[in-house]
């Protein structure tokens, strides 16, 4: 009988089947990028509420940041008021807003400001990357974001 590829190789089989299950896609909850068809791209844990619990309440709302008393950047992003602080609104910085960007566009990742300072991906008059001083969001953190955002920004999720 013939040995497979990863035989003939010389990778033990067990191994290869531990390298393919650790290598896919995560599913919503495991700490894997979470997707609308429960593979790769970010979609039915990419809600409003889910972001706003897992990001925004852990990573944005201190008393220095963006919570209803202080609103940096003209922003609050506590439950109950960051999504229409968010949606449809143009951002405070005069670069950001020169380029059109507003913070969060419907549909729309590239003209969103919220994913340029997650991402860090600024100009110098844009500002700073968020959160400001802090531990940069994970990969699977900004894909919920740019996620929930081409899906519509909906407030509840849906579509």
């Amino acid at each position: 009988m013939g040995k497979s590829p990863t035989q003939r190789q010389g990778l033990p089989l067990a191994l290869a089947l531990w390298l393919a299950i650790a290598t896919m896609p995560g599913c919503a909850g495991d700490g894997g990028v979470p997707t609308s068809d429960g593979g790769g791209g970010g979609g039915s844990s990419a809600t409003f509420a889910a972001i706003q619990q897992q990001i925004f309440d852990n990573d944005c709302t201190s008393s220095a940041c963006h919570s209803s008393a202080t609103r940096a950047g003209g922003m609050s992003l506590v439950a109950g008021e960051a999504y229409d602080d968010l949606v449809n609104v143009a951002p405070d910085n005069p670069a950001a807003l020169a380029a059109g960007l507003q913070r969060v566009v419907p549909d729309d990742p590239q003209r969103s400001f919220l994913l340029d300072k997650v991402m860090g991906a600024l100009s110098a008059a844009e500002g700073s990357p968020m959160p400001l001083g802090g531990i940069p969001l994970r990969a699977d953190q900004i894909e919920m974001i740019r996620s929930w955002i081409q899906n519509g920004a909906m407030p509840d999720g849906s579509s």
